[in-house]
C-alpha cells in the first residue's frame, strides 16, 4: 500500500510470503549459499517487474506489520518474551536484517529454535521473511524499515467503521 496522509494511492499484493519463499528456494539447513542467491536473485526480478510506479521517494516511511517484520524486530532487539510496545515503533534496521539472514542461514533448524525472540515454529521459515524484507530495503532504497505489532486487518477494520 502506498500512501499519502490517510488517503490510499496506490495496492498491490504480491503471491508470495516467507512460507512460500522458503518452501520454494530452501532445501537445506544450514542453508546452501546457491539457495541464498536464487531467491535474492528471484525477488529482485519480481520486485522489478510487478512494482511499477512504486519506488523510492524523498521522506518516505516504510511499515511492515506483523509476521515476519515483527519476528524480525524481536529476533534483532534479542527479546527473550515478545513485546509488541518494543516492537511497534522500532525502526529495523538493515544491517541487522542482514546480520540475521547470514546467522540463521548457517544454523540446523535445532540451532535456530533456541534463537532469542524467534518463535520455534518460526524456524527455518524465517530464511525467506529476512530475503523478502531484504528485496525490499534494496527496493525503496532504505536503511530501516517502521515495524508494526498491527496488521494490515486493523487498518482495514478501522476504515470500515470509519464509514459505517
Amino acid at each position: 500500500i502506498e500512501g499519502l496522509g490517510e488517503s490510499i494511492q496506490r495496492l498491490i499484493s504480491l503471491p508470495f510470503g516467507a512460507v512460500r519463499l522458503t518452501e520454494r528456494f530452501i532445501h537445506w539447513f544450514p542453508v546452501k549459499a546457491h539457495e541464498i542467491r536464487a531467491l535474492r536473485d528471484f525477488l529482485r526480478r519480481e520486485f522489478s517487474g510487478r512494482l511499477g510506479g512504486f519506488g523510492s521517494r524523498p521522506g518516505q516511511t516504510i511499515i511492515g506489520t506483523a509476521g515476519t517484520f515483527t519476528t524480525a524486530a524481536s529476533v534483532v532487539l534479542g527479546l527473550q518474551i515478545y513485546d509488541p510496545k518494543k516492537v511497534t515503533g522500532f525502526n529495523l534496521p538493515r544491517a541487522g536484517v542482514e546480520e540475521w539472514l547470514l546467522r540463521f542461514s548457517a544454523m540446523t533448524l535445532d540451532e535456530q529454535r533456541e534463537v532469542a525472540g524467534l518463535k520455534p515454529a518460526r524456524a527455518g521459515i524465517i530464511i525467506g521473511g529476512l530475503a523478502l524484507m531484504l528485496a525490499l530495503y534494496d527496493y525503496f532504497g532504505v536503511d530501516e524499515i517502521t515495524v508494526s505489532d498491527a496488521g494490515l486487518r486493523w487498518g482495514v477494520l478501522y476504515d470500515w467503521m470509519g464509514k459505517h
